[in-house]
């Protein structure tokens, strides 16, 4: 991947997975990373490990105050030029069997996989447009969103409404910043 536009990362969900995985990545790079999660241990621990490290709890899932942490964040760290979004649930369960899941468990799938990144995009993108230079916002999709896996049905539906979503998105600011506009 190249990072020769990147300076300063926000990485949510930086606690596991994809997430962490990028954090040390970047870091490694000598990146400005700000790495963000609702696991305060895990937080401390890479905070600890990687010099220069800030950390942030952030949970994806607490709608109510998602856009205030990120502003917070980025009031903080104004160079902010990309953000990761990697925080993902992916339950099993069979609408054949209700029992197999909850409407807590899909409510949580759904706030994880679609409704925060969506949000997280309407927050951040409108602070990157400016920058006037090179800026990065990605979410994670996944190629099961074009298989329809029956034991995994809500994961497979945020995944393809998350890329749809913010394909609209990239068509509507590619379109801001059309020649056509002289911009």
């Amino acid at each position: 991947m190249a990072v020769k536009n990147i300076d300063t990362i926000l990485i949510l969900g930086a606690t596991s997975g994809l997430g962490e995985a990028f954090t040390h990545y970047f870091h490694s790079q000598g990146k400005k990373v700000l790495a963000a999660g609702c696991n305060v241990d895990k937080l401390a621990s890479l905070k600890s490990e990687l010099k220069g490290l800030e950390t942030f709890r952030i949970d994806v899932e607490d709608i109510a105050n998602l856009d205030t942490n990120l502003k917070n964040v980025i009031k903080e760290f104004p160079g902010l030029d990309s953000v990761f979004v990697f925080p993902s649930i992916m339950n099993f369960f069979s609408f054949k069997d209700p029992g197999s899941s909850t409407e807590k468990d899909i409510s949580s799938e759904v706030t994880t996989n679609l409704t925060a990144p969506i949000l997280i995009a309407r927050t951040v993108v409108p602070l990157l447009l400016p920058l006037n230079r090179p800026a990065t916002l990605i979410t994670v999709s996944s190629g099961l969103r074009y298989i329809p896996v029956p034991i995994y049905p809500v994961y497979v539906t945020t995944k393809a409404g998350i890329r749809s979503s913010l394909e609209k998105c990239l068509i509507y600011y590619e379109g801001e910043k059309s020649p056509e506009k002289g911009e």
